[in-house]
């Protein structure tokens, strides 16, 4: 749902129902281990992500080290995405004398 939600992240999605019409406003986020025993990776790489692009989506495609799991710093980046954050350098901080 598009009106709702500006965008979609799947975490080592098994597998896509996609509907009808894919609104390109609409931005995904997809990252997926590369040894990933539980759920495919070449599944999401070479199946699910082309897929998607193909039908006109805007997929941001994150390969990940490791398995069926997800590095902080990638939700991080997943949540920032969905988010519409940017990335912010962090200020020095002082300590007060």
């Amino acid at each position: 749902n598009p009106q709702l939600f500006g965008a979609v992240v799947a975490l080592s999605p098994g597998s896509i129902l996609a509907p009808g019409h894919i609104d390109p406003r609409q931005q995904l986020f997809i990252a997926h281990g590369r040894s990933d025993r539980i759920l495919s990776f070449a599944n999401t790489s070479n199946a699910i992500v082309p897929e998607l692009r193909r039908r006109g989506a805007s997929v941001t495609f994150r390969p990940i080290a490791g398995d069926h799991e997800v590095d902080p710093k990638v939700l991080d980046e997943a949540l920032d995405f969905a988010l519409g954050l940017q990335a912010q350098p962090h200020a020095p901080t002082s300590n007060p004398k």
